[in-house]
């Protein structure tokens, strides 16, 4: 991805530091700390600075090849310039105590581990449960920055301050690389005509190679959540999913779904949120599609790709091409799994538990390998759950169920829910 706003780089490593500092256990403080971008001398109190003191073009990228040939120059402000960005991380130098002091080694401390730990920022990085890309609003993008620390000698850091700066504060030099500086936008050109009124497309067809979705699970005991990549697509209801493939961003893009259930392909209207680029579609599922409810279960995804073009006579004619269709799982939602009871009893709340068109055999509850049975809502025997409404369900414990942390499934319509727990007393 290129950028023009260098400041979402800064901003980038602040969430770095932050969110790993507060979920260090040597962390004390009821706030998280305060981290600045302004230079070493603007420092408040008892904060930490992060300056941008130094930018230049990597060397590597110069070697590129030309953006054009001779006989069709293009200027060269339409091709990404590489850049490295120097940063210094100090603390603040202005503390009169030796507590103020100590606070401020040990947020040093924290915050060049926080650097260390994590070298290479790509939209999978998640630091104390905090997806950071998402955070600045550079997710799904194909941003990769690489954080490097300075070897920079004692005898030289002193050059970086100016004479009469007193104390020379504790310091940290950074590399940050690569990131391209975007580019402006080629001027559009009128396409070669081979004959009149026949237009040409040299992109190829759209395609679909599959879907996927992450998936983020807290194993019990285990500490820190996992996220888990599935493909294809197993995507609790409300989440948010990917399409992959190829040539999939025309001057519009929509998207077919289609169910067993259904007569005909279904296309997604503006709620569901489509984002499209040239390798893949984003989805956000919604409860309803064009006015026909969304029910768990297995679907296929088409992309219809339209191209705009002008014709001899002034007129806009549309071409549109469909990709192939790719599977992928809609599943129920779940919320919350409640505590049991002493006598057993828990509800467990999420969504698309019941719908006139979910047949009372679609529906499968499971506590660790055994089956539970419908019952009666408010009279349930031990192994029996009853369905309250769409997103409540209430079960009793089978008897003998094991103490500890026991999984919890639910199927509907063959779409297996994300993996849940009990915990039992």
């Amino acid at each position: 991805m290129t950028i023009i706003n260098l400041s979402l780089v800064s901003k980038t490593l602040k969430k770095v530091i932050e969110n790993a500092v507060v979920g260090s256990s040597i962390w004390n403080k009821p706030q998280p700390p305060a981290v600045s971008i302004m230079p070493p001398d603007k420092l408040k109190a008892d904060s930490l600075g992060l300056y941008l003191y130094h930018v230049y073009e990597d060397p590597a990228f110069k070697n590129q090849p030309p953006a054009s040939s001779s006989a069709d120059p293009t200027p060269v402000r339409y091709t990404p310039m590489a850049l490295n960005l120097h940063y210094l991380l100090t603390t603040d130098a202005q503390v009169e105590t030796d507590d103020k002091m100590e606070d401020a080694q040990m947020l040093m401390g924290l915050a060049i581990k926080a650097l260390h730990d994590y070298p290479v920022l790509t939209d999978r990085t998640v630091i104390n449960t905090v997806k950071v890309f998402e955070e600045v609003g550079i997710d799904h993008t194909d941003t990769k920055l690489k954080i490097t620390m300075q070897p920079t000698p004692y005898n030289e850091a002193v050059n970086y301050w100016t004479a009469g700066q007193s104390p020379l504060r504790l310091s940290a030099y950074y590399n940050v690389s690569v990131v391209l500086l975007e580019p402006e936008a080629p001027p559009t050109r009128t396409g070669r005509v081979l004959d009149y009124g026949v237009h040409t497309f040299i992109t190829g067809a759209p395609k679909l190679n599959g879907s996927k979705n992450m998936l983020t699970v807290t194993i019990p005991d285990s500490g820190a959540p996992q996220e888990i990549e599935l493909r294809p697509a197993e995507v609790p209801m409300g989440d948010r999913f990917e399409l992959l493939g190829g040539n999939l961003n025309g001057d519009e893009t929509d998207l077919v779904l289609n169910n067993r259930n259904w007569e005909q392909g279904i296309t997604a209207d503006m709620a569901w949120g489509i984002i499209a680029t040239e390798d893949r579609i984003i989805v956000t599922t919604q409860n309803q599609i064009d006015g026909t409810d969304i029910l768990p279960g297995i679907y296929t995804a088409k992309a219809l790709v339209s191209e705009n073009c002008t014709m001899p006579d002034g007129t806009i004619r549309t071409f549109i091409n469909g990709t192939n269709e790719t599977p992928f799982t809609l599943t129920p939602r779940i919320d919350t799994v409640g505590a049991p009871t002493s006598d057993g009893h828990l509800t467990v709340t999420g969504f698309r538990f019941a719908h006139a068109d979910i047949a009372a055999e679609d529906v499968e509850v499971y506590i660790s390998a055994d089956p539970l049975v419908s019952g009666t809502e408010g009279a349930l025997n031990p192994g029996e759950y009853a369905i309250t409404d769409d997103s409540t369900l209430t079960l009793r414990l089978p008897t003998g169920t094991a103490s500890g942390f026991v999984p919890f499934r639910l199927i509907v319509k063959g779409a297996e829910s994300a993996p849940s727990w009990v915990e039992v007393a």
